[in-house]
């Protein structure tokens, strides 16, 4: 799974060619940091960047002050979230104004083969729900993050085995999901083709921090939007 992994990690980096940003500060929440940040670092070089996978729940204290990151990279972390969209709420909180959240994760359609086979199979295994890509976008703008931009494929992949797949799906899909008893496994088995394909739904998003928090203003203070204002010609 290396592979696909690295390869949909490319494509993420390579949006980066599209943006005007020059980051002083990058979170790389990844779930393969080093190869991550290895790309960041020569396409940064000044930057300073930092790995975490970590989740926080409301009103813990945060590894970094607010606003504290200029882009925040995340590569197939979202889904394995317990609270994805907290986690998203979390990355608002520490982007800094104009920074940039650019994204990868899982939509429902993947594992689909696999779930129809313990279907079959009558197992009790099951995946955990993944997030359809507008449902995602419509949570970055509750997140108060700016034109979300979101874009979903679809690869398949082809392993020798249910049990090299099995052993990839721990580390790119999230412990939650492969979890499997020992009877389970002996029906999936028995339910599968002795080369297994499945199918993944890649979601890519991006959105941009506010360049004003409201609060960050004064007391009195409010934003007006120069583009917003109609001049009247006497």
């Amino acid at each position: 799974m290396a592979t696909i992994e690295h390869d949909v990690a490319d494509r993420l980096l390579k949006r980066l060619d599209w943006m005007r940003l020059s980051p002083q500060r990058i979170l790389n929440s990844s779930v393969d940091g080093e190869y991550i940040a290895r790309r960041l670092c020569k396409r940064y070089p000044e930057a300073q960047i930092q790995h975490s996978v970590g989740e926080w729940p409301p009103d813990t204290t945060l590894p970094w002050p607010a606003q504290t990151f200029d882009l925040i990279f995340s590569h197939l972390h979202l889904h394995q979230s317990e609270d994805w969209m907290a986690t998203l709420q979390t990355w608002e909180h520490l982007l800094a104004p104009n920074g940039l959240l650019l994204l990868t994760t899982l939509g429902p359609d993947t594992l689909r083969e696999l779930r129809m086979s313990s279907v079959l199979a009558n197992t009790t295994w099951r995946t955990e729900a993944f997030v359809d890509m507008h449902d995602v976008g419509d949570a970055l703008l509750h997140s108060q993050l700016l034109d979300p931009v979101m874009d979903r494929e679809q690869v398949t992949v082809r392993y020798s085995s249910l049990n090299a797949l099995l052993e990839d799906l721990h580390g790119f899909m999230g412990q939650r999901n492969v979890i499997l008893t020992p009877v389970d496994y002996e029906a999936l088995q028995d339910a599968s083709e002795e080369r297994v394909s499945i199918t993944l739904e890649l979601i890519y998003g991006h959105a941009w921090a506010r360049s004003v928090r409201t609060n960050d203003l004064a007391p009195g203070e409010a934003v007006i939007v120069m583009d917003s204002i109609s001049l009247r010609k006497n």
